[in-house]
């Protein structure tokens, strides 16, 4: 959701929790274990509501998607966030509210999901992620560690991708964000050198 300078809420999506249930229905059928909806709240430049978050329309929406959370056992998290500029009108980076009820924390964790144990569908997709991540951390000789497992929508294979590792497939090249690398091309030395 975006809240302006003004403090108005844009794009609320009031009427869409009938959807957000059903998106969070089929998580669970898929034998997700922890269920939630996490809610972001970009506060725009300069906003002014901000520090008074939330904002009595906002407030009414998230309580509203509260109750129908709860009847069916899902959590639900609320994370606001602001995007800030210097006085040259440039970037200066995103920050968020300290939580007052949960200290370390940056989410208000308004609900929490029942656990399940996983099963089904998603326990079979963690599986075959897990044996992946270990068979690969093997073939790379790498440790294991902190790792993601991503998938090449360029040459569809998964791929394995540590903490400070570049974030492009190593099989074909291709970013996962971004614009494609330029073209690596033969050097040839000769070209710089003036005879």
């Amino acid at each position: 959701m975006l809240v302006d300078k003004s403090g108005k809420p844009r794009s609320l999506k009031s009427n869409k929790t009938e959807g957000i249930l059903n998106q969070l229905k089929t998580h669970r059928k898929f034998g997700s274990p922890d269920v939630s909806l996490l809610e972001l709240y970009l506060h725009e430049a300069g906003s002014k509501a901000f520090e008074f978050f939330p904002q009595e329309e906002v407030f009414l929406v998230v309580e509203k998607r509260a109750k129908e959370l709860q009847k069916h056992l899902f959590g639900y998290q609320v994370l606001p966030f602001g995007h800030q500029k210097n006085e040259s009108n440039e970037d200066f980076g995103i920050f968020a509210l300290p939580n007052q009820f949960q200290c370390g924390k940056r989410t208000v964790d308004l609900l929490r999901a029942t656990k399940t144990a996983p099963r089904g569908a998603f326990l079979e997709l963690a599986q075959h992620l897990s044996l992946f991540a270990e068979s690969e951390s093997k073939r790379l000789s790498k440790p294991l560690g902190f790792v993601v497992v991503t998938y090449c929508r360029v040459c569809r294979k998964l791929c394995l991708i540590h903490k400070r590792d570049e974030v492009c497939c190593y099989r074909c090249f291709t970013p996962f964000t971004g614009s494609p690398l330029p073209p690596i091309r033969n050097l040839q030395f000769s070209d710089y050198f003036k005879k």
